[in-house]
């Protein structure tokens, strides 16, 4: 076991295909890390693209195992050969995929020690088409309770979930941000103040646990029962992109929803709402959840997974119940209209600084890395 005088070796293993909320914490915990002098810290992504690009720029060392180049074998290879030059004492994986090679190559390698986060709820159903899914999720489980010395949950409701499949082994560590140079670099959009029409948005990938299509119905009962003059913004990309058109043109709302597709950074997009809605099904402990509180913009979420926990049971928030398009316009129409949202917002920022601030997390990480 390291003392503290000695610095830790740790490197992260995400896939890096998306800019999502896995690759969004992967990040700020990488850049966080760096900062660190009794720590060293190197990345592995599976693609080339906004992480890659984004932690060479933090000044953080990047090896690229090429997923679509490469078979898996080959990447177990690639990645092991990677970890014998550089010796870490903690390998860090951060998906599926990620957990299944980098926990046999960390294996192979003799690296000391193998921790996962687990970033959310799984969103892979069985399909016939997909026979190989749930071969993978044992594969996935059995590594986790096997070759990995902990399993990192994001929320409550994850750590409750999967402590008796890896008993002993779960801990809980908020998602967290850098709340101050957030808000230096991009203040709370002073533009709330004097547009007419209120704006409410939703910040995600275009797929079915998103919701965005219960959005769009939501979008429709507020114009026509509480709302005439209100914009909406579907801020995402994704595959059912083509089809959630097609549903604002079918609601007759086209005209003042608009879709901006994936933005980077999200962040003025993200200022200049009234409102931001998440109808998810389900979710972990979302990012953009965190970084909205650090922009006092108001959040309207769905009450699941480790959404209470982040909004403070409602208190930095509006929790949604009824999960249906009249539930969730109730709740922002009272939202938009409610004399106490300037106080929400000074609650929420003062939630995020306290629950999910970049300094008491990473140290919670560093923690368990040297206990390790």
């Amino acid at each position: 076991m390291a003392s503290n005088s000695v610095p830790v070796k740790i490197v992260h293993v995400v896939s890096g295909d998306l800019w999502a909320g896995a690759e969004v914490q992967a990040y700020q915990l990488c850049l966080a890390l760096k900062q660190r002098e009794d720590v060293e810290v190197g990345v592995i992504t599976f693609n080339s693209g906004t992480l890659a690009d984004r932690l060479r720029q933090g000044g953080i060392p990047v090896h690229v195992v090429d997923e679509t180049q490469l078979s898996a074998p080959l990447m177990v290879y690639a990645i092991t050969k990677i970890l014998r030059h550089e010796r870490p004492e903690v390998v860090h994986t951060h998906g599926q995929k990620e957990n299944i090679l980098g926990s046999a190559a960390a294996v192979i390698s003799r690296v000391p020690a193998c921790i996962r986060t687990v970033h959310g709820n799984p969103e892979n159903l069985f399909h016939w088409r997909r026979p190989h899914k749930p071969i993978l999720k044992v594969v996935d489980f059995l590594a986790g309770r096997f070759f990995q010395n902990a399993i990192i949950a994001v929320s409550e409701q994850l750590r409750e979930r999967m402590q008796g499949s890896y008993p002993g082994k779960v801990h809980k560590i908020n998602n967290f941000i850098d709340v101050d140079s957030l808000r230096q670099s991009h203040p709370p959009a002073e533009c709330r103040k004097t547009r007419q029409a209120r704006r409410i948005g939703l910040v995600g990938r275009l797929v079915p646990v998103k919701r965005v299509d219960l959005f769009l119905e939501t979008v429709k009962i507020l114009r026509t029962a509480y709302l005439p003059d209100i914009e909406a913004l579907v801020i995402g990309d994704g595959p059912l992109r083509a089809q959630l058109i097609n549903q604002a043109k079918a609601l007759e709302i086209d005209d003042i929803v608009s879709f901006s597709g994936f933005v980077d950074p999200v962040y003025p997009l993200l200022s200049s709402l009234d409102v931001l809605v998440m109808p998810s099904d389900h979710e972990g402990l979302p990012m953009v959840l965190i970084e909205a509180q650090a922009l006092e913009v108001p959040v309207v979420a769905h009450a699941v997974g480790g959404i209470p926990e982040a909004l403070a049971n409602g208190q930095a928030g509006y929790l949604v119940q009824d999960h249906s398009p009249a539930g969730y316009a109730q709740v922002i129409a009272t939202a938009l209209g409610s004399p106490h949202t300037d106080e929400n917002r000074g609650l929420a920022l003062a939630n995020v600084r306290a629950n999910f601030g970049w300094t008491t997390n990473t140290e919670e990480y560093l923690r368990l890395y040297r206990s390790l």
